[in-house]
């Protein structure tokens, strides 16, 4: 059954599932640097949390999003949750996000990034699902930038699931982002990415294969150590 929005959280919604958001290439010499600066660098990873009150959030939200329990994952969010830079917040737009198809399986996958705990945070201990969002290198624009996050990932000739593969194995690889809007409309609405590697030039990539360091990710703010982990933010873009 097809569900309505309320019309704010609509708008909104349809806003963050657009493309991430993209600044302009200027030419070709443009791109070029931004495939240099990335050649052969991987998305930064974090070490396996040994942090006990990281751990049971983690698997507390594992199995969450195995049961897609939608009560027990509101009851972890702040009443005024932050789910847009334009507007959407608070526990009825959150159960209005849950309930729409895409959203467990993009829980998932944020999830699969990993939590990472950060300890210098004013409001508390936080903690970030996924670790890439809080520790992309400070020298690669976010905007610029897409990553392999999918295993079996690959960078193919042409957006066709058949087409020849320019580069094996792009999981875990930092990729320059393609100038797809001008050169490729509409190849994000048909499921490709346009993305480069200084090693083998530009090619295409799945969606499902490919992320933005700005996609969605998930904050959690614990006033103190063994308290009860509060969900702040679940947004994407910047």
């Amino acid at each position: 059954m097809h569900r309505v929005l309320f019309p704010t959280v609509a708008i909104v919604l349809g806003a963050l599932l657009a493309p991430p958001p993209l600044r302009a290439q200027s030419d070709d010499a443009d791109l070029g640097r931004l495939m240099e600066a990335a050649r052969g660098r991987q998305v930064p990873t974090a070490p396996a949390p040994t942090d006990p009150d990281l751990i049971a959030l983690t698997d507390q939200l594992t199995r969450i999003a195995e049961t897609q329990d939608g009560d027990a994952l509101i009851a972890l969010a702040d009443t005024e949750i932050k789910l847009s830079f334009g507007g959407a917040y608070g526990l009825a737009a959150f159960r209005e996000m849950i309930a729409e198809p895409w959203f467990w399986p993009e829980f998932e996958t944020v999830l699969a990034g990993g939590g990472l705990l950060v300890t210098d945070w004013a409001e508390g201990r936080g903690a970030v699902f996924p670790v890439v969002f809080q520790l992309w290198p400070a020298d690669l624009d976010p905007f610029e930038y897409y990553y392999g996050f999918r295993s079996g990932a690959v960078l193919r000739a042409t957006p066709a699931v058949d087409a020849s593969i320019l580069w094996e194995g792009i999981e875990g690889r930092v990729l320059a982002r393609g100038p797809y809007l001008t050169r490729f409309p509409g190849l994000y609405e048909e499921g490709w990415y346009h993305v480069c590697l200084a090693e083998a030039g530009c090619g295409f990539a799945r969606t499902d294969e490919v992320r933005s360091p700005l996609d969605w990710r998930a904050i959690f703010i614990q006033s103190a150590e063994g308290g009860p982990w509060v969900l702040k933010t679940f947004i994407a873009g910047d």
